[in-house]
């Protein structure tokens, strides 16, 4: 348990440095944006009868702005986070308390930099404390615990968000839940991470 909170405490800062790199490059006008095409449903000619829907979306193509993944990744792994000391502590707590393999602790590593790089902006620190929270579980055996989206059709929500049981919470569905590119790309990275040290 000692080794746990060790562990979080170095990933916390790493995570931390991490955010700030992200910050400091994008502040030096280093440019990782790219404008892309992502297929969005049209909501404005949908009907209802009976509570069920009666015709479905059509799909409509718009540009949207992502930051490129792969080029702000690979910066940060090579260039940056190796010589921390916080990832050499990192490092040497999954090798020597945890047993887990050189190779594995570079994936973690990707994927760690990928969930920062994909969130930065978006997320507080809070969220990044939950991912490192998952990954002490996962490597403690215990494995991550997800949370459970479902969509339910002809529901229609006069508030954001409620709770229901504990848990256990109903909200109102978001326009982007229903995004996603049409261009065929797929991040060499899983989100949410099924497993880290796949």
């Amino acid at each position: 348990m000692v080794e746990s909170a060790k562990l979080f405490n170095y990933l916390s800062k790493l995570s931390n440095l991490i955010l700030s790199e992200i910050r400091e490059k994008f502040k030096n006008g280093k440019n990782y944006k790219s404008e892309r095409s992502i297929t969005v449903p049209d909501f404005s000619e949908l009907e209802y009868e009976d509570g069920r829907i009666k015709n479905f979306p059509k799909n409509k193509q718009v540009k949207k702005e992502f930051i490129d993944s792969f080029g702000l990744i690979s910066d940060l792994t090579s260039n940056f986070i190796l010589n921390l000391k916080e990832y050499k502590e990192v490092e040497k707590i999954l090798t020597h308390q945890f047993k887990i393999q050189k190779h594995l602790i570079s994936n973690f590593i990707n994927k760690f930099v990928y969930i920062h790089v994909r969130n930065f902006g978006k997320e507080g620190k809070s969220f990044f404390r939950k991912i490192i929270k998952l990954f002490i579980q996962e490597i403690n055996g215990k494995g991550p615990l997800w949370k459970v989206k479902i969509f339910i059709a002809g529901v229609w929500l006069e508030v954001i968000e409620f709770e229901i049981f504990k848990n256990v919470r109903l909200r109102k569905i978001n326009h982007s839940d229903f995004e996603f590119r049409d261009d065929k790309e797929l991040d060499d990275y899983f989100w949410p991470p099924y497993q880290f040290l796949i």
